[in-house]
């Protein structure tokens, strides 16, 4: 019994040996480096600088960081066009290190570089701002601006119809450094002044804004619909804000 039980564990060996050895010999495909990609709900609006006609807001999902290089890419070529481009992302990032660093980068870009510019706003996306590039053909610099988002209302209130006069008022503090510039706004009355509000989004402009542009729809009357409701900014000073209905392909025009 025990010769028996040895050749058993030396057969049982020998055909453990002979897997190994199989193993060994199968030649294997060298393993692809996975992709690290990050899902993003882009909200972007295109605005005419010249016409001042109005804005177009869409909303696209991406799912790869080839289709996020791709969509900077149009972003860059809307703003060659002459168009005043503005997004933010939607979906917050859960990698707070990558957060902080983006953080403590620079929230305003002056450049010639296509490269760079796209790099910035890699940058401000990862922070989590809404970002604002412009385009000046006659020296070929990419203008960018960063500003934190408007939270949303604290208190759900009913959409509606609002109805006043087209306003402009300097914006927010809602990021220490300043961004300056100025914000579309509505007026109904004295005491009722809606800061509008695209998706966390100001209808923000800069200081460098021309004037006849502004005033081809200061004091114009529309008619908005959205829900209203009251932000606080950094020195503790509260605005109304319009926080307004979106569907995708949304045209506002004057």
């Amino acid at each position: 019994m025990k010769i028996r039980s040895n050749l058993v564990l030396l057969f049982s060996i020998a055909l453990l040996m002979a897997a190994c050895d199989k193993k060994e010999d199968v030649v294997t495909e060298p393993t692809k480096p996975v992709q690290v990609n990050h899902e993003r709900d882009i909200f972007y609006t295109v605005a005419s600088n010249g016409a001042f006609s109005g804005f177009s807001a869409n909303t696209i999902h991406l799912s790869t960081d080839d289709e996020w290089d791709n969509l900077l890419e149009q972003f860059c070529n809307y703003a060659q066009e002459g168009e005043q481009v503005t997004f933010r992302n939607a979906i917050p990032h859960s990698q707070p290190k990558l957060q902080k660093a983006s953080k403590d980068a620079p929230t305003t870009i002056t450049t010639t570089s296509r490269a760079e510019i796209k790099a910035w706003m890699k940058e401000m996306e990862m922070a989590g701002k809404t970002v604002n590039v412009t385009f000046d053909s006659d020296t070929g610099t990419w203008t960018g601006r960063a500003y934190d988002s408007v939270a949303p209302p604290t208190v759900d209130t009913e959409v509606r119809d609002i109805t006043g006069t087209i306003v402009f008022l300097p914006t927010p503090a809602v990021q220490n450094p300043p961004v300056g510039g100025i914000v579309m706004a509505l007026r109904v009355n004295a005491n009722e002044v809606y800061i509008l509000v695209m998706q966390g989004m100001l209808l923000w402009f800069g200081d460098d804004t021309p004037s006849e542009d502004l005033a081809l729809i200061e004091g114009s009357e529309a008619t908005f619909r959205g829900a209203t409701g009251v932000c606080t900014d950094l020195n503790n000073n509260d605005f109304q804000i319009l926080d307004l209905e979106m569907t995708d392909n949304v045209i506002i025009s004057f």
